[in-house]
């Protein structure tokens, strides 16, 4: 009975998958296959930098092959946050790309803020962008 468990459960799970692959429109963004949200819940907020106060941008590129596997990770930003985004980008799944309903080697782009909850509520900075030609 224990063996007949596992086999269902086996082809209830390829089952889930190859509909989940065949649910994605023929031109899709590689993400993760959790979802941005839940993503972004698996980065934690490094202690060190909670208890110094600090907060931050970094930007995170990573590079994944047509099955959707991590081929690089860069991040650039406060280095502090570096060592939680990788982790996290390793850890979960990817969806590669789709270009008219195949697979294709790409990268992901996206910025993750450190924000502590306690320093919400003060003034927002102003940011300044100064241009000149040459």
């Amino acid at each position: 009975m224990k063996y007949l468990l596992v086999f269902a459960a086996g082809i209830l799970i390829s089952l889930s998958s190859s509909t989940l692959a065949s649910e994605r429109p023929k031109n899709d963004p590689a993400r993760p296959e959790i979802g941005w949200e839940a993503f972004k819940s698996m980065i934690p907020y490094p202690e060190i930098a909670k208890r110094a106060g600090v907060q931050g941008y970094s930007n995170a590129s990573v590079k994944l092959d047509t099955a959707g596997a991590v081929l690089s990770v860069s991040i650039s930003g406060y280095g502090i946050f570096d060592k939680p985004i990788e982790e996290a980008v390793k850890k979960v799944q990817w969806l590669p790309e789709l270009d008219n309903g195949k697979p294709r080697e790409t990268t992901v782009i996206f910025e993750v803020q450190f924000q502590l909850k306690s320093l919400q509520d003060m003034p927002k900075k102003k940011i300044l962008i100064i241009e000149s030609d040459r």
